[in-house]
């Protein structure tokens, strides 16, 4: 009876062995697509914000210029690029993109980590 009993408790603590297991794997999966997805949508702000203030220069007119600044990395990764035309930003890192749409097909220039100005010139917009 008591060997019958000692088998029963055996097997139960495996069970919940098993499940803690099959919790501990889903939920770190689960974890690692959610910090994925900050990432992709921190980068989807940044490219906004850079759409935001080329739209601005945009209809804003010739004259037009005003600061603005993008960080060196965002959670965490230091490893991106910017590029800006054919009527959109695109922001690139680690074989991933977001896009965001621009008012202007060409902007003159390249965006860059730190401090960068946008201004109106005749109607052309540059960067930098």
């Amino acid at each position: 009876m008591l060997a019958q009993a000692s088998l029963e408790f055996i097997t139960l603590v495996c069970l919940l062995g098993m499940l803690f297991a099959v919790t501990a794997i889903y939920s770190s999966s689960y974890l690692a697509s959610l910090a994925k997805m900050k990432v992709r949508e921190k980068f989807q702000e940044l490219s906004d914000r850079i759409a935001f203030e080329i739209n601005l220069a945009a209809k804003a007119g010739d004259g037009y210029a005003r600061e603005f600044f993008v960080p060196s990395s965002v959670e965490g990764v230091r490893n991106f690029s910017v590029e800006v035309g054919n009527y959109e930003v695109r922001v690139k890192w680690d074989g991933e993109s977001v896009t965001s749409t621009i008012l202007v097909k060409d902007v003159q220039g390249i965006v860059h980590k730190g401090r960068n100005v946008v201004m109106n010139a005749g109607g052309v917009i540059h960067v930098g």
